[in-house]
């Protein structure tokens, strides 16, 4: 999350070989799947053991409906409406290999679960430092948590995600429980979402797995569309990018936190790190050695 997903998305969707699924396909992982994300009461792990044979089937059929409905008329209208708008849209979706793309950023406390359901998947995994995300992500929780709901960030427990509760219910949550996020639970978030998505990451086969620096899609992106190209066997993915892609609000994308945090908010930062010290290292020189590039 708020680490250039969308942006992304809209890039390597352009290529004909890739289908973009939408948004985020929350509501069919919490209805369907029943593991439940997104803007939900709350977001709690899932196993392998609950991808039932029913749910794997439910959730496969749903994707396998969008493969066969890929060229309809209003999905061909859609994309020429695309094409015409950004200039990096394929009208006509085909060819080999073929891909379906789900970005999700909820799942990372259920990729066993995941991983059960497609287990031939691969994933793209996009990191961005803990000091420009902690900005980002204050940012867009102070947005959807404006007016009717708040939030419970649960940065240490089992769940690694946040509640969604209710304004009207702030005096219903358990004692023990924080009514609103602190700031300095933003920062151990990210750390331990990230150590949460590598511990699974690091018992797969890596020909499944890309990991992509942010810094990287913003000062390199052609180097880093070439990676993805070999990654996904698609030597030809589209590299003609426009700036209206991109699903930013600032124009210094990788600098802007210096701007909008403050000094005693920085510092916090700092504490989580030191605090932190060494699963915070681990996580810098696991990404580290997995985002070397490639000419």
């Amino acid at each position: 999350m708020r680490s250039g997903t969308t942006f992304f998305r809209n890039v390597i969707s352009s290529n004909k070989n890739i289908l973009s699924l939408g948004p985020e396909l929350n509501n069919l992982w919490t209805n369907t799947g029943q593991a439940p994300c997104g803007l939900v009461p709350s977001n709690p792990p899932r196993t392998a053991d609950d991808a039932t044979d029913y749910i794997r089937m439910q959730v496969r059929t749903y994707f396998e409906s969008h493969f066969n409905s890929k060229n309809t008329p209003k999905q061909i209208a859609y994309r020429a409406y695309r094409k015409i708008r950004f200039g990096n849209e394929s009208i006509i979706k085909n060819g080999r290999p073929f891909y379906l793309l789900d970005k999700e950023t909820q799942l990372l406390n259920k990729m066993p679960y995941l991983n059960e359901i497609f287990p031939d998947a691969k994933f793209i995994v996009l990191i961005r430092n803990i000091y420009s995300y902690t900005n980002s992500l204050k940012k867009h929780l102070e947005r959807i948590s404006r007016g009717e709901k708040f939030i419970v960030l649960s940065p240490e427990s089992d769940e690694h995600g946040w509640r969604f509760v209710p304004i009207q219910q702030r005096s219903t949550i358990l004692p023990e429980e924080k009514n609103e996020y602190t700031f300095a639970e933003i920062p151990k978030y990210w750390i331990n979402q990230n150590l949460l998505l590598l511990d699974f990451l690091r018992e797969q086969d890596k020909s499944r797995i890309l990991y992509i620096h942010y810094q990287d899609i913003i000062e390199e992106l052609p180097n880093v569309l070439f990676r993805v190209g070999e990654f996904l066997c698609l030597p030809n993915i589209n590299r003609r990018i426009r700036t209206n892609l991109v699903n930013n609000q600032t124009n210094d994308p990788l600098n802007q936190w210096k701007q909008d945090l403050t000094n005693e908010q920085i510092a916090q930062i700092e504490h989580i790190v030191k605090s932190n010290e060494q699963r915070y290292q681990f996580i810098c020189s696991f990404i580290r050695g997995k985002t070397i590039k490639k000419n």
